[in-house]
């Protein structure tokens, strides 16, 4: 905790703390629903693309 706020006042965290690849691009919601019958079908649940794995 000491660590943190140190951190936090000192202006010492990373500039982006998530991944590049999320840096620029929105978020994105898909509905369990959604999800779980886009994995049924063999797509990916976030894209609705083809995986790889079920090719």
């Amino acid at each position: 905790m000491v660590e943190f706020l140190r951190k936090l006042l000192l202006d010492e965290f990373d500039p982006y703390p998530l991944s590049i690849d999320l840096r620029d691009a929105a978020p994105r919601y898909v509905h369990w629903l959604t999800q779980q019958r886009r994995w049924k079908a063999g797509l990916d649940e976030f894209s609705g693309e083809a995986r790889p794995t079920s090719l």
